[in-house]
């Protein structure tokens, strides 16, 4: 079975963030953009994931993993789900550098 592929960009991309929350009022964020999630969820720490729902206070995000080919970084869909996560803070990794 293929995993499928959801991004891929230079590893030196993953500093340009914009740190978030998931109760803001204005969101900079939309389903399918990559975050940096540096907290604690469940059995995860310090992990990637692809935005899948948002509500007016919280959302719905798909742990990623993550493989590193030398100044590149490919993240692919895993079945770790999370649902209804609220007030937590995150970084958006900036879509302009997403190919």
């Amino acid at each position: 079975m293929n995993v499928p592929l959801v991004f891929q960009l230079n590893q030196q991309h993953l500093n340009n963030n914009i740190p978030c929350n998931m109760h803001d009022v204005i969101k900079l964020y939309q389903v399918g953009d990559l975050i940096h999630y540096p907290g604690t969820c469940n059995a995860h720490n310090n992990f990637y994931a692809r935005i899948d729902h948002i509500t007016p206070k919280s959302m719905n995000f798909t742990v990623l993993d993550m493989i590193t080919e030398g100044n590149n970084v490919k993240f692919y869909l895993t079945n770790h789900i999370y649902r209804n996560k609220t007030r937590r803070p995150f970084n958006l990794i900036d879509r302009i550098n997403l190919y």
